[in-house]
């Protein structure tokens, strides 16, 4: 009886603890995903803490344990619950991932500016799974008289953020952030900074609800193809635009989310304005404009000139002048690479587009239009003459007009080609071996041009190749203008660096002479619709490495780890990534020496489950830290995608890289078992006596690839670089771009596999 009383006290001592136990504590089970950080975010502990009182997490998390969380410690750290409005009508709404004070304020029948006057936690930002008193859509409840607090806040930089982040989380201008704290121009913003934070401007924490206010803001829903870059490209907005206005975007999107494009954006299909009136003249202004003799005449009825204005499209030209894409390209073939302003084209007659009624449109109806005459030799000589700057010649050549498409083979090209060799003697030596740096870069380029243009000669190509030491100085090149124009060049290829090239495509912009930019990164396409630049730059980099995101890595955690430097790249990355269901898995990290030292990485991986770590950065004590850390993170699953210097820091064993699945976008991959790659060698060590570096494989593959095109196509090549082409070391896959110029966009995908560096197929 006494032993039955005993065990019974013992069992309500071990209740009562129990329940003091979990008095002070709660529980969490480590699920599928989970990391430290994840967790200490969620019940507002630091990492420190959690593992004080989960001693064994210390060496990774592990599923389905169970980790005590204190709830004193919870208390303490937590955020202050916001201040709830007292008044009728009220409502509680609790925020959705993806939503905006835009769609909810709509939602709820309310502006924006109210939502904030009732909810002083929007100071932080809008996030997901607070909540918001909404006002009563009748009357807003009267604000409160607060006194306002003269002093400036102070904020210490964490992980991830950045002057833009910070701009717009608390409602100022970068400006305003930069001139409190001076020393940012100087040192940059760096994790563990304290700096000042200015009082919000009302025309900066406005700005958005007053255009809202104005229905300044069309809707745009987020579909499952689309990307952040794909939809600023569609309405033609920058990518800092599109995240000012819609912060959310920035950490990914999720299919049906809402996103505000401003009102002057917004398809023209959705804008409902009255038509102006056609005048019967336009035709005839376009015409007299050019003094079009065979207009006056009365020939050609049926055609007219017009010159493409600013913001003309292939739709508006249909919409006025009833004429589909397929009748202007096969008029004027030139413009299948597009319409380019200040240019004439031919127009045919066939008069205002017919109003199609509703009914016709649903059911697809055809209309019939009637066939016309092909236009005139007259008109279509016309028209070359006005756009190639020549003078106005009445008198038609004795050709047919698709003769002046044909390009003449046997015509024999100038093509300019300057490098800085910085030579004294007019003789450039092609013995590279006793020269460095600069020098010997051009010396190598120029063999490798060499050789591709001694392969084109034997297949027929006939070039004047005119070599020009530009001594890498635009003051030489200044002076050395007028001869250049003068010896009106088919094409000129360099000079390298960009503040020369660019110098030297602005020159001859007037001439139509095509400038490729070999080597350069930096140059500036915008503007110089006769430049083209070789060298691939960031995007074309962040577009291999987001569609590994968005196919091979579509459900795996992704970690950014990059210095502040590169926050550029990591943009262009995550502008490009599809709406992931698991956006939260999406981590961006600005990693430090003293957080690789701390171990931040580590708590970021999630166990059971893929983990992918993108890498920006060039620095190689930084790369080499991060490398060794990731390689004794033996237990979970890591993939790496980074820069290929990887390959040159010699105290990365492959075995490292290799074991981490490296894959790297790079612009240069030379397959040494190619049977073409084998030839070229053996080419160029009998010809220079002299092994053939990246420089001469990439002069090389610039000669072959727009020498052959300026054969091949003559004055017409800028329209026919649409294909995309790999070549012995490099590979050009052209694109124009939407200011201006043209961009290399070929990327290789390569990677460490079974210890050898292979190229990878993308996806």
């Amino acid at each position: 009886m006494i032993r039955s009383f005993l065990f019974i006290v013992f069992l309500s001592l071990i209740s009562i603890g129990s329940f003091a136990q979990s008095d002070k504590y709660i529980f969490h089970d480590v699920v599928e995903g989970d990391t430290k950080y994840s967790i200490s975010k969620e019940y507002h502990i630091s990492i420190e803490d959690l593992e004080k009182f989960n001693p064994e997490i210390k060496s990774g998390l592990r599923l389905n344990t169970k980790l005590l969380i204190p709830k004193e410690l919870m208390k303490k750290n937590e955020e202050p619950a916001p201040t709830k409005t007292v008044g009728p009508g009220f409502t509680s709404y609790t925020v959705k991932a993806g939503q905006t004070l835009y769609s909810i304020a709509k939602e709820y029948g309310v502006s924006v500016a109210d939502i904030r006057k009732n909810n002083p936690q929007l100071a932080d930002g809008l996030k997901a799974g607070m909540i918001l008193n909404i006002p009563p859509k009748a009357a807003t409840p009267k604000e409160t008289t607060q006194k306002k607090d003269t002093g400036d806040k102070t904020h210490t930089v964490q992980p991830g953020e950045t002057l833009y982040s910070l701009a717009i989380q608390y409602h100022v201008g970068i400006a305003d952030i930069k001139k409190l704290n001076p020393e940012l121009e100087q040192d940059g913003l760096k994790v563990g900074m304290v700096i000042k934070i200015p009082e919000p401007r009302e025309e900066v924490k406005d700005e958005i609800a007053q255009q809202q206010a104005q229905k300044a803001y069309y809707i745009h829903v987020v579909k499952k193809t689309e990307t952040a870059y794909s939809i600023s490209r569609q309405y033609e907005l920058s990518l800092d635009s599109l995240y000012l206005i819609n912060p959310t975007a920035k950490e990914g999107l999720q299919i049906g989310q809402e996103l505000n494009i401003p009102g002057n954006r917004a398809p023209k299909e959705t804008i409902v304005e009255k038509p102006a009136e056609r005048l019967n003249s336009d035709e005839g202004k376009e015409i007299a404009s050019v003094n079009d003799s065979s207009s006056q005449k009365g020939e050609d009825e049926n055609y007219f000139l017009y010159k493409v204005k600013s913001g003309d499209s292939f739709y508006s030209l249909k919409s006025r002048y009833n004429v589909s894409q397929e009748e202007l390209e096969k008029l004027n073939p030139e413009i299948k690479r597009g319409l380019e302003v200040d240019k004439y084209i031919i127009i045919p007659q066939n008069g205002k587009a017919e109003d199609v009624k509703w009914l016709d449109k649903l059911f697809a109806k055809e209309t019939k239009t009637t066939p016309i005459e092909a236009p005139s030799d007259n008109k279509k000589f016309r028209k070359d003459s006005l756009n190639t700057g020549g003078e106005v010649i009445t008198q038609v050549p004795e050709v047919k007009f698709e003769d002046t498409l044909m390009v003449n083979t046997s015509k024999t090209y100038k093509v300019g080609l300057m490098l800085p060799f910085n030579v004294v003697s007019d003789t450039v030596v092609q013995n590279s071996s006793a020269i460095e740096g600069t020098q010997k870069v051009s010396l190598d380029f120029y063999n490798g041009l060499l050789m591709a243009a001694d392969t084109l000669a034997k297949q027929g190509m006939n070039l004047d190749l005119n070599v020009y030491d530009t001594k890498n100085s635009l003051f030489h090149l200044q002076e050395k203008s007028k001869e250049y124009r003068q010896k009106n060049f088919d094409m000129v290829i360099g000079p390298l660096f960009h503040k020369n090239v660019e110098y030297i495509a602005d020159d001859l912009r007037k001439q139509n002479v095509p400038v490729i930019s070999p080597l350069s990164k930096s140059v500036d396409v915008a503007g110089r619709p006769n430049l083209i630049k070789c060298n691939p730059g960031n995007a074309a980099a962040g577009q291999v490495i987001a569609d590994m995101l968005n196919t091979e890595y579509a459900k795996a955690r992704v970690i950014f780890a990059y210095s502040s430097s590169e926050a550029e790249s990591v943009q262009q990355v995550r502008a490009r990534l599809l709406p992931r269901a698991d956006s939260n898995r999406i981590d961006d990290i600005t990693f430090t020496k003293e957080l690789i030292e701390r171990n931040v990485l580590k708590d970021m991986m999630a166990p059971g489950k893929q983990n992918v770590v993108i890498i920006f950065s060039e620095d190689q004590v930084f790369l080499s830290d991060l490398i060794s850390n990731l390689r004794l993170m033996r237990s979970y699953d890591i993939a790496v995608i980074g820069p290929s210097k990887l390959l040159k820091i010699q105290t990365l064993e492959m075995d490292y890289l290799n074991k981490l699945n490296l894959s790297m976008p790079d612009a240069n991959y030379i397959d040494y078992n190619d049977p073409k790659t084998i030839s070229f060698i053996k080419d160029y060590r009998e010809k220079y006596k002299a092994e053939p570096s990246q420089f001469a494989f990439q002069g090389y593959d610039v000669g072959m690839y727009f020498l052959q095109k300026l054969w091949k196509n003559g004055k017409y090549m800028m329209y026919h670089l649409d294909d995309e082409q790999p070549m012995l070391g490099t590979g050009f896959k052209i694109t124009k771009d939407a200011k201006g110029g043209y961009q290399n966009d070929f990327m290789y995908l390569t990677g460490v596999r079974d210890l050898t560096l292979v190229k990878l197929e993308k996806k």
